[in-house]
């Protein structure tokens, strides 16, 4: 594994990140049910060293990266969807979170995150 792939990278902006690449394998896409839907995904994900595991309920371990937070809160498919990289088809995808904070004046800090593809193989 690349070295490049194991660390976060730093954005331009100090308001946005990246987090650490991942790598995603899709074994199957099913077609959403309504226009109000995602995809239905099959996959598995493989996190970088980089990524710290935490103990969780009944003695489990959790991974604690951004890209695992999305998923949990989210799902894998929406978040995709919404960062404008919907997944489709099964395949070899590298995946990573992302985030911006935004800054209204009157209201404080606004914050948007969540997953994208980054590189695909299919």
């Amino acid at each position: 594994m690349s070295p490049v792939l194991d660390f976060a990278t730093p954005a331009k902006d100090p308001s946005e990140w990246e987090g650490a690449a991942h790598f995603l394998t899709v074994t199957a896409a099913e077609p959403p049910d309504g226009p109000f839907d995602t995809w239905r995904l099959e996959y598995e994900i493989a996190h970088p060293w980089s990524c710290k595991q935490a103990p969780h309920h009944l003695g489990f371990e959790e991974y604690t990266c951004d890209v695992a937070y999305h998923e949990s809160e989210s799902g894998l498919a929406f978040c995709l969807h919404y960062s404008g990289t919907p997944v489709t088809k099964p395949g070899f995808y590298l995946i990573q979170g992302w985030g911006r904070k935004y800054v209204h004046w009157e209201l404080g800090p606004e914050y948007d995150a969540s997953i994208g593809v980054i590189s695909s193989s299919v």
